[in-house]
């Protein structure tokens, strides 16, 4: 795919609009305000997530007949949307500078004010408390309905040209894993290593880069680089997120060896890739996110090792941790279950005591939930070519 192609960019994000608007009616809602950074690329296409403030930064009025005006700190004046890339887009306005929106309470509900009159009905997500408190006072005849979890539904099944964005998303990140791990050797540091990976990032097509973390002798929770360098046998894993074109998200894992690692936790890795793999083709539209995981932690006991510290995992899309959440019941309004054309990240970990510690070992891989069951959006983890020459 040439992922360059702005006939799909456009396409996709004109479907995405179409949707929206959709929902509005069936809400019979007039205006939608939105402040979540990856809604509002929904919606109307617009890059608003520059930085990691991913709410409380800009905002976005849409009307019923799908007519946006973006709000945000980067400039002094208002000016006409001219990007051939966000029809929906008329205007971008200034709001309170480079502050969160709620530093500046006054201005923000007023402008916001000003640019919902008239509005009978609104729908809104991550909006501050003490933000549509001031709405409600300054616009006393305009209902206002939480909308959030309605449009990160709409979000949850992908559009065929979404899958395309995110196998490409997903190869981009693949080949930045690959420059990780061709630069370990004892020695080199977890530092070196995320360097190696972010410069080919760099050098594909990625729009932007929320987090790269990488285990070096590090116990669960302590993932974030410090300095660690490597040593002969070690297992390393990095987690890293990739956005790719049109703003997609790809969250992978692996787990590599520098050299032989002990007979022990080579063995548990590979049973650990046996149990990713059971899983996921255990999974099918239907299957509920909550007997996953459940699985998960079953056959990680069958096979003799750890349970996994966290849930199986999650959506993912625009943003990096979507709807479904595949974790235990107890964390979960209700079982959902998977459906046909949403797009899940699975990232079982466990780990294994030795002699020098506690290993730890993950991977991760992206799917689409088909009817047949899950359909890897790139080459999975497996055991193949997980140990290192340095």
């Amino acid at each position: 795919m040439n992922t360059t192609d702005t006939a799909l960019l456009q396409a996709v994000a004109d479907e995405r609009t179409r949707q929206t608007i959709d929902l509005m009616r069936r809400n019979t809602i007039d205006h939608l305000l939105l402040g979540n950074a990856d809604n509002i690329r929904f919606v109307s296409n617009y890059r608003s997530l520059i930085i990691h403030e991913t709410a409380d930064h800009m905002y976005c009025v849409m009307n019923e007949a799908g007519e946006a005006d973006i709000f945000g700190p980067h400039l002094r004046e208002p000016y006409e949307n001219k990007d051939p890339t966000t029809p929906a887009v008329r205007e971008v306005h200034p709001l309170s500078g480079w502050v969160p929106g709620m530093s500046e309470p006054r201005t923000t509900i007023k402008t916001l004010a000003r640019a919902i009159g008239g509005a009978r009905h609104v729908g809104y997500d991550a909006i501050h408390p003490e933000l549509l408190h001031g709405l409600q006072s300054e616009l006393p005849t305009v209902r206002f309905t939480y909308i959030g979890a309605s449009l990160m539904d709409v979000r949850r099944v992908k559009l065929p040209g979404e899958i395309t964005l995110m196998e490409a998303a997903c190869a981009q990140n693949q080949d930045a894993l690959g420059a990780a791990f061709a630069s370990a050797a004892p020695g080199v540091s977890d530092r070196e290593l995320l360097a190696a990976a972010l410069e080919q990032q760099q050098r594909l097509e990625a729009e932007l880069i929320t987090h790269s973390t990488c285990n070096v002798r590090a116990q669960f929770g302590n993932w974030f680089p410090n300095g660690s360098t490597m040593v002969q046998g070690q297992a390393i894993f990095i987690d890293q997120v990739y956005y790719g074109p049109g703003g997609y998200a790809s969250d992978l894992t692996r787990t590599k060896f520098v050299g032989e690692p002990p007979a022990q936790v080579l063995d548990a890795y590979r049973r650990l890739v046996e149990v990713a793999h059971t899983v996921a083709d255990a999974a099918k539209p239907g299957t509920t996110t909550v007997f996953l995981d459940e699985l998960l932690n079953e056959s990680l006991r069958r096979n003799g090792l750890a349970p996994s510290p966290y849930g199986l995992g999650h959506g993912i899309g625009l943003r990096v941790m979507e709807p479904p959440s595949l974790v235990q019941r107890d964390l979960v309004d209700d079982a959902v279950a998977l459906r046909h054309g949403e797009v899940i990240a699975l990232e079982p970990e466990t780990s294994v005591d030795t002699d020098s510690g506690t290993v730890v070992l993950k991977v991760e891989d992206c799917f689409r939930v088909e009817d047949s069951g899950l359909r890897p959006l790139g080459p999975q983890a497996s055991v193949e070519d997980v140990i290192l020459d340095p």
